[in-house]
């Protein structure tokens, strides 16, 4: 069996870009860590991408651990889309425009 082809659309490499920037400026270890926790996520959503329970609009969230941020993504038979890295409480479902 092979993998579920894995897309990043351009508003969740924005989130991301947004949030390494903020940590970036605040400690360059907090921007690592948050760079290396995302992509353990990631890759845990591409190992098990149906995990996670199904929310509005058919989408799936993993919350990290160590940051108020949470990778929502879609997933079907043949791919899995992020659609944004969201801040817990800032804008919540500002990114359902993307689906």
């Amino acid at each position: 069996m092979s993998a579920k082809r894995l897309h990043i659309n351009d508003g969740a490499m924005s989130d991301v870009a947004n949030a390494v920037s903020w940590y970036r400026k605040r400690s360059p270890i907090a921007a690592r860590n948050f760079s290396d926790e995302l992509q353990r996520a990631i890759d845990m959503i591409q190992d098990a991408p149906e995990r996670w329970p199904k929310g509005p609009h058919n989408t799936r969230r993993l919350l990290l651990t160590q940051f108020p941020l949470a990778v929502n993504y879609l997933t079907d038979e043949s791919s899995t889309t992020i659609i944004a890295v969201a801040h817990g409480s800032r804008r919540p479902g500002y990114w359902t425009d993307r689906l």
